[in-house]
């Protein structure tokens, strides 16, 4: 019979120690588990406020655009799809390194990141208006689909080949029409090419766009409020001697202007 208790007695303890350590086992298990699901939602939370908080930094540079480019540049940066900005012109929306084209793309990959804008530049070398329409080489810029065209019009061009200016604006609205019409959605802005020292009419020219543009509800970039008056001497060392092109310091007051108006609203 005593060995009966004892014998019991030892059957009994080693239960309770492999109950014990079961519920412990479960116990340690569930706390990890929980821990575990805790600290994904941790960082979940932190990568959504990290990215809102680099969003309201970037929202600080954009205040001066249009609302419908804010929206834009807003869904390119939450989508991590960039916006393709196609920059179409004459000879004075050059491709080279260092044009302002170049250097308004170096300005908008390090405000808001590579990722958010893709830059295409196209450039029209001697050709007027009408040569565009007529060969109807403002068609490149339908096949690109762009979210944002900067467009710069053959002015300069159009006034040494004396197109008129009426003719010229009837040719920048059908330009204009058809990439609306192919495009609904894009966002165009509208710019002259660059100032002339004491040029006579092609500024009273470049007036008329300015009027057209308002009064048909275009955006006008007027980066001409950059550059010295046209009877400044400092102007003649902005351009080339052919006159046709910025020189290198009148890409950097180009680009300049686009520039603030692309980023200044910190």
């Amino acid at each position: 019979m005593k060995n009966l208790l004892v014998l019991l007695t030892i059957i009994l303890c080693a239960g309770t120690i492999v109950l014990g350590n079961f519920h412990w086992k479960s116990k340690i298990s569930a706390e990890g588990e929980k821990a575990a699901t805790s600290g994904k939602t941790e960082v979940e939370i932190d990568k959504t406020e990290e990215k809102n908080k680099g969003f309201e930094e970037i929202e600080l540079y954009m205040s001066n655009l249009p609302k419908e480019i804010q929206n834009k540049i807003k869904s390119s940066y939450e989508k991590k799809k960039p916006l393709h900005l196609v920059i179409y012109g004459s000879e004075s929306t050059s491709k080279d390194p260092g044009a302002w084209p170049d250097l308004l793309k170096q300005e908008l990959n390090s405000t808001y990141g590579k990722d958010t804008f893709e830059v295409t530049v196209l450039s029209e070398e001697g050709k007027t208006t009408s040569d565009t329409v007529n060969e109807e080489l403002y068609e490149v810029v339908n096949e690109l689909q762009a979210d944002i065209i900067l467009y710069e019009p053959a002015m300069l061009k159009d006034n040494s080949q004396l197109v008129g200016t009426d003719n010229t604006l009837e040719n920048i609205d059908i330009i204009l029409e058809s990439w609306s019409a192919r495009n609904e959605n894009v966002t165009i802005l509208i710019q002259p090419p660059h100032p002339l020292y004491n040029a006579k009419f092609y500024p009273k020219e470049v007036e008329k766009l300015r009027e057209h543009a308002e009064q048909n509800d275009l955006i006008y970039l007027n980066h001409w409020e950059n550059w010295p008056e046209i009877d400044n001497e400092e102007l003649r060392g902005l351009v080339t001697e052919e006159r046709n092109k910025p020189s290198q310091l009148g890409n950097e007051v180009w680009a300049g202007y686009l520039g603030e108006y692309f980023v200044g609203g910190n």
